[in-house]
């Protein structure tokens, strides 16, 4: 059977099992909608999708509306899964939590995850580690570590 190619977007299976949907904007950007748990829901979202553009709306949120890193934190921290799709043990999550408290919060909390930039985070993890340069500290690293982890596409929305 031949696989069917979608022009402006697609589905794909994730290692997790959820499916995730892409749209291409405007611009030609390659944006994610999320993870769907069903097959079924990431077709609905994708078809979504195609109305909206079609009918004028746009494809991606606005800025003003996607949450700030301190309302979204919390959820990941809950939702996140290892690389084997299991929940975090007690204590990595505590490390996270302890990580987004001290370092990652206060400085980038306010941001509107849609405009929270590879350069911002880069930023603050080259302010984070000071004139230490590489050998900065392991705290450090495990934030920069966690940062890291939650820019990638996630495997639990």
């Amino acid at each position: 059977m031949t696989r069917q190619r979608r022009t402006g977007g697609g589905i794909d299976r994730l290692p997790s099992g959820k499916y995730r949907v892409r749209i291409v904007t405007l611009d030609g950007r390659r944006r994610s909608l999320g993870a769907f748990p069903t097959k079924r829901a990431a077709e609905a979202a994708y078809a979504r999708a195609v109305v909206d553009h079609a009918e004028g709306r746009p494809l991606v949120p606005a800025a003003s509306t996607t949450p700030t890193l301190d309302e979204y934190a919390p959820s990941w921290v809950d939702a996140r899964l290892t690389s084997r799709g299991d929940p975090l043990r007690p204590r990595v999550r505590d490390l996270y939590a302890t990580q987004l408290r001290l370092h990652i919060l206060p400085a980038l909390g306010s941001a509107r995850l849609a405009k929270l930039t590879p350069t911002r985070v880069r930023e603050w993890y080259a302010e984070l580690r000071g004139a230490d340069g590489p050998g900065a500290s392991a705290t450090a690293s495990a934030t920069a570590s966690y940062e890291r982890s939650s820019r990638r596409p996630s495997r639990t929305a």
